[in-house]
């Protein structure tokens, strides 16, 4: 947890399904990473070959969130990996979804949103 020690070790182009990305979150594994960004309207899913090693991620799949949101700008699971929460932008709330597969967004479905619009007229970042 010493950030000091940190050093630089490899990047990932995932221009193809995002040209900005602003949110990540990873499943308990760590094999499964998910994007969510400014330019586009979905949360995009990779499956990482070794786990926290972003070089070995491959793209699997999208959800979009264009008919809740249509600017998420961060992501957070819970524990299970079954509830997806992003933070929406456009519409400042936020969005909660239910997944019937755990860490698998094509099996998300919509459930709730919340405003935050009262005291965040940006809401970015999340973490559960």
């Amino acid at each position: 947890w010493d950030v000091s020690s940190a050093s630089f070790e490899d990047a990932l182009d995932i221009s193809n399904e995002e040209l900005f990305p602003v949110g990540i979150a990873f499943s308990n594994s760590g094999k499964k990473m998910f994007i969510v960004g400014a330019h586009g309207d979905d949360v995009n899913e990779y499956t990482l070959a070794t786990a926290w090693d972003v070089s070995s991620a491959s793209f699997v799949d999208s959800f979009s969130v264009k008919s809740e949101d249509a600017g998420p700008n961060g992501i957070a699971f819970s524990k299970s990996g079954k509830k997806m929460f992003i933070a929406g932008n456009d519409t400042d709330s936020i969005l909660e979804y239910t997944l019937s597969i755990a860490w698998d967004v094509s099996t998300a479905s919509f459930v709730d949103s919340f405003s935050v619009a009262d005291s965040d007229t940006a809401p970015n970042g999340m973490f559960l």
